[in-house]
């Protein structure tokens, strides 16, 4: 690429060149944000965390602007960048795009060195082949799309014609013309006829379409699989050929049974726990899975006891099952250890699970006994001491030890418990740890003339909740 711009002789212009190329960087260490290589070949490259772009340069004397333009296999999507060059410094600096002016110091390009490592100096020269190459790659995938586009067009009317016929008739689809592996309108209609719930198909034929189809046309499968029409029994029936098909030809077949409204939760069940299973859908069946129980475990009425232990038995086995990295999925355990129908004997089994987070929920959780955790209230851990600090059963005599605690949040935790003395509250008024005022300021049992303080408290998230806890007690005096 040439410099344009008058020279008195090719040896200046060769020194002034040197002082132009090399590599610049907006890091001075280097490589870190930013950086541009500008080859005396005319190629250079601009590097970012994430990208690199190839491109060539040209360079006005005159004005000192340098022109980097990327090379790109779409002809409709050409960049160019330009930055002015500061021979003082010998820096670049950006230009706005928008207004031409130069963008601020800080964001310049400052010189690091000349020498530009040989192997990206050989990519440039491969670069303009490879362009030309993807253009031509890229033309031919343009060509075979208006031309994909063109025969669909053509073929509309007999499309639309036959899905017509689908709509009027759904058993019509069992024929060797809508099983083709070459896309026609009768394959085609069939697929939008499959994906349009309100086009009703016999059960009946829904199986057929399960049965003929030759194994290249999975994809009817698939989507027959996502049919309302299809009974729990023929869901049930057609599972153990759906694991077969779902690992070996696409996994999108099983996702679809995991969604069908019709599918037994037993089933989604046993399909998370699959081992020769893809990934892609034993992860939404565990989801859909662990939703269900959290609801069990969390609304009103709550699970039964034989629920709860397929519950802890099925948390169990996702647990014992090390995932990527050797990781063991604990979401189920956390969520029986959290909730207040979990029973006391379960609770003491994850008293001893290896995650301390899971043990931290079972210590604040009210199924637990005071005498199962009263021996931790001497941990050093300050954790385990807050999740002490959380248990409903906690006697008052505790609770005055642990509003002493060195540890901020074993105090806050104490402040939360309904049953806090007014004693522990006054006490803890002029506390000024931020965990301690929030408590404060959230319970309705502390004294007004402390709320009436952190409602002036200089940080304002404490301040705001304490407002809103004395205009909650307003309201309830009315």
């Amino acid at each position: 690429m040439q410099q344009s711009g008058n020279s008195d002789s090719g040896s200046k212009k060769e020194r002034n060149q040197e002082s132009w190329t090399g590599v610049f960087s907006n890091e001075q260490s280097g490589f870190d944000i930013l950086t541009m290589l500008i080859d005396q070949s005319g190629f250079g490259s601009i590097h970012t965390p994430v990208m690199v772009v190839v491109g060539k340069w040209t360079y006005d004397a005159e004005s000192s602007i340098l022109t980097f333009e990327q090379l790109t296999a779409d002809s409709n999507n050409e960049s160019r960048i330009s930055f002015y060059f500061n021979k003082d410094s010998r820096e670049y600096i950006p230009i706005n795009p928008e207004n031409g002016k130069h963008a601020s110091s800080t964001d310049s390009l400052h010189y690091i060195k000349s020498e530009i490592p040989k192997e990206l100096v050989e990519g440039y020269k491969k670069a303009p082949a490879e362009i030309e190459k993807r253009q031509r790659e890229l033309v031919a995938r343009k060509n075979w799309k208006q031309m994909r586009e063109d025969e669909l067009e053509r073929e509309k009317p007999e499309y639309e014609r036959i899905l017509n016929a689908i709509k009027e008739d759904p058993t019509i689809v069992l024929s060797d013309e809508y099983y083709g592996v070459e896309s026609t309108p009768a394959t085609r209609a069939l697929r939008t006829a499959l994906s349009d719930k309100n086009i009703i198909f016999p059960e009946s034929t829904l199986i057929q379409l399960l049965e003929d189809p030759p194994e290249k046309q999975f994809m009817i499968r698939v989507r027959v699989f996502s049919r309302p029409e299809l009974s729990t029994k023929t869901i049930e029936d057609y599972y153990p050929k759906a694991l077969e098909w779902g690992s070996r030809l696409s996994y999108g077949l099983l996702v679809n049974i995991i969604n069908n409204p019709n599918t037994p939760m037993e089933l989604i069940e046993d399909l998370s726990l699959q081992s020769g299973v893809p990934v892609g859908a034993t992860e939404p069946a565990k989801r859909k899975v662990y939703q269900n129980f959290k609801e069990m475990l969390f609304e009103e009425n709550g699970p039964t006891r034989e629920q709860i232990d397929h519950i802890y038995e099925y948390a169990l086995k996702i647990y014992n099952r090390k995932g990527m990295h050797g990781r063991r999925d604990t979401e189920l355990l956390m969520a029986l250890a959290k909730s207040n129908y979990t029973t006391s004997d379960i609770l003491d089994e994850l008293l001893q699970c290896e995650s301390k987070y899971v043990r931290f929920e079972v210590m604040s959780n009210s199924n637990t006994s005071w005498d199962k955790i009263a021996h931790l209230a001497d941990s050093e851990d300050r954790y385990i001491r807050t999740a002490v600090a959380k248990n409903p059963n906690i006697p008052e005599e505790m609770m005055f030890k642990f509003s002493k605690d060195n540890e901020s949040k074993v105090r806050a935790a104490i402040i939360a418990q309904p049953s806090v003395p007014t004693q522990i509250l006054q006490y803890l008024g002029n506390d000024d740890s931020y965990y301690v005022r929030m408590a404060l300021a959230y319970n309705p049992n502390t004294p007004l003339s402390i709320l009436e303080k952190l409602a002036k408290n200089r940080d304002k998230q404490i301040q705001e909740r304490a407002i809103n806890t004395i205009k909650s007690l307003s309201t309830e005096r009315k």
